[in-house]
């Protein structure tokens, strides 16, 4: 036994493996069979791994590193473009929003000089309470993503 408590396999001749059915009582061996499994992640794939493609195919490992360059610009004009577009979305609902509120409350002022306060009253109410809904709404999705952030934290604490 090792010093870690854990068997060293005996060291097996690689070649063809003979047919049990064929053998003789007395010859029969034991069989070990080693399967070896590796992984990566990330674009771009081991130094050891690039080397090999370069021997099957002549500059494969450039090819490879120029590919992983090209998708990371794709993804970050991606990111760009999708983070412009919230943003702009996100502005001009504010925009309006605000024209439609201003808009109510205007109306509501033209209806009370006219005389037709409950008309007035209704169109008003319903300005502010959409200025209110925004501020309100606004308040949960930030307490929301104030949640979320702290358990991504303890989370990773844990971890």
């Amino acid at each position: 036994m090792s010093k870690k408590g854990k068997d060293k396999p005996a060291p097996v001749a690689v070649g063809p493996t003979p047919n049990p059915l064929e053998m003789s009582p007395t010859s029969l061996q034991r069989v070990v069979g080693v399967e070896q499994i590796s992984s990566f992640s990330g674009p771009l794939p081991p130094p050891e791994i690039l080397k090999g493609y370069n021997n099957i195919l002549p500059d494969a490992a450039e090819r490879i590193l120029v590919m992983a360059e090209n998708q990371s610009i794709h993804r970050q004009d991606l990111e760009k473009t999708l983070v412009y577009g919230n943003v702009r979305h996100d502005f001009l609902g504010m925009i309006f929003g605000f024209i439609i509120c201003i808009l109510l409350i205007l109306v509501g002022a033209f209806l009370a000089y006219t005389d037709k306060l409950v008309m007035a009253f209704a169109s008003m109410l319903s300005g502010v309470a959409m200025i209110i809904g925004a501020f309100l709404q606004r308040n949960r999705e930030r307490k929301r993503e104030e949640k979320k952030a702290k358990k991504q934290l303890d989370k990773h604490k844990d971890a």
